[in-house]
């Protein structure tokens, strides 16, 4: 076993490490809460054998292809919002995965590139009719100021060098072009309750622990303007997990957490009446900063 080292500043003010406060509750996780501007982070860096660990297991492939019919709707709705962006037809995701939601972008006319940090992944990519990059978080070889959209979904929360990795993105990006981020939100009303057991919890995978307001200090000062930033939702995915590691978890015991989460949202998606109190829900999550999930959409200066 390679030892692991603790980092020495916080990734995104960097000010000394040592000087931050210790979260007892969290610290299965190892994490502390910088003394300056408040984030969070884990203290302790992953070695190689805890990444092999996490990320030799991922299979992206069926985690696409397990995605519900509203997941795909959303996915499609999404490239609409983008659709005025389209100057240079370009779109890239990092860290794209399978790459099945560049599929959407093909279908409106962009040229869809990846980025992906395997060479097997790689080459299932480009076999889909994917340009893709190698180097993951930074590609090799992809253009500067070539892009009308970079998608970068559920990443930036894996990562403890969030500045440098998002001022190689506003190079990508060309002037006015948009960044699409997705992270989960540390200050929401899911975590607040869960505590400790809430699943966005996940040493060594997540190492960097977002809110709305520390998000926006990042994205401000990697050259982005903010367009929106909004927090949504509340997971009943994460609510069926967390209710099956504790009390309650005889009387949930059988209950698939995806299962669950996917009946709800057809239920909801399938109701006038549901629908609009989803909307009023997302409403004051909103306004609130409660939410589940962090969606940003910023702009290259």
């Amino acid at each position: 076993m390679i030892d692991r080292e603790p980092l020495t500043a916080c990734p995104l003010c960097a000010a000394p490490a040592a000087s931050a406060r210790r979260l007892e509750k969290y610290q299965k996780d190892h994490l502390v809460s910088c003394s300056r501007c408040g984030f969070n982070f884990s203290l302790l860096i992953p070695n190689a054998e805890d990444y092999e660990r996490v990320y030799g297991a991922y299979n992206y492939e069926a985690e696409d292809a397990a995605r519900s019919e509203i997941n795909i709707q959303n996915e499609r709705a999404l490239v609409e919002r983008l659709m005025p962006y389209k100057q240079t037809g370009k779109v890239l995701d990092i860290a794209a995965g399978a790459g099945r939601f560049l599929v959407h972008f093909r279908d409106r006319g962009f040229e869809p590139y990846a980025t992906e940090f395997s060479e097997p992944m790689c080459q299932y990519l480009e076999r889909n009719g994917i340009t893709t990059y190698r180097g993951g978080l930074f590609p090799q070889g992809a253009p500067e100021g070539a892009f009308d959209v970079v998608v970068f979904t559920e990443i930036i929360e894996h990562i403890n060098n969030p500045l440098e990795v998002l001022s190689g993105i506003h190079r990508l990006l060309r002037p006015g072009g948009c960044l699409y981020l997705t992270t989960p939100n540390f200050d929401s009303l899911e975590r607040r309750i869960i505590g400790p057991s809430w699943g966005m919890l996940m040493w060594p995978e997540h190492i960097t622990y977002w809110t709305p307001k520390h998000l926006h200090r990042a994205l401000r000062g990697a050259g982005f303007r903010k367009r929106s930033l909004k927090t949504q939702n509340i997971s009943p995915y994460r609510i069926v997990e967390a209710l099956q590691k504790g009390r309650m978890k005889g009387a949930v015991s059988g209950v698939s957490p995806q299962s669950f989460s996917d009946a709800a949202q057809q239920k909801v998606s399938g109701s006038k009446l549901l629908s609009l109190a989803k909307s009023g829900v997302n409403k004051g999550l909103d306004l609130t900063n409660l939410g589940s999930s962090i969606r940003a959409f910023y702009e290259r200066v």
